[in-house]
């Protein structure tokens, strides 16, 4: 072999082997199972579609991340009160924190635009443990009738 292809030989197999290798596999984003409304009360009235002014809420949601611990996603909750078109919201979020269970009590009325809430505006984001992320939003109705109680006064 001439000493010039010998050169050139090593020099490019040199460049080939200094070379960066990306050998994990691709980072597949973490999936939001639909969120859901946590009941301490089976009897209770407790669906996403029965909120009322001053209802104690408590939200949560399931992650399915296929090639992660689901136990090691961050979810971050982005929860505000609105009117009836989500046109007009209170500045001061009900909730603006992470954990797998945002809590919260439905406001009778708009903080600054003092009308009555009719929307609640939920904004959710999963982190998984390899930076993936993906988010999903929900709005949920609020009845603006009283909750249903028995004779006692408590919410049946």
């Amino acid at each position: 072999m001439r000493p010039g292809r010998l050169l050139w030989f090593v020099a490019s197999t040199a460049g080939a082997l200094s070379g960066c290798f990306y050998l994990d596999p691709i980072n597949r984003i973490p999936k939001i199972l639909p969120i859901e409304r946590v009941c301490e009360d089976a009897a209770a009235p407790c669906g996403l579609d029965s909120l009322h002014p001053g209802d104690a809420v408590a939200l949560t949601a399931a992650v399915d991340d296929r090639d992660g611990d689901e136990r090691k996603t961050t979810l971050h909750w982005r929860i505000t009160a609105c009117d009836r078109t989500l046109t007009v919201c209170d500045p001061r979020r009900l909730v603006d924190a992470d954990g797998p269970v945002a809590s919260f009590v439905v406001p009778q009325t708009l903080g600054d635009a003092g009308g009555p809430v009719a929307r609640i505006e939920v904004d959710l984001d999963a982190f998984d443990e390899r930076g993936g992320f993906s988010s999903a939003s929900d709005s949920l109705d609020v009845v603006q009738d009283p909750a249903p109680r028995d004779r006692t006064g408590a919410v049946r």
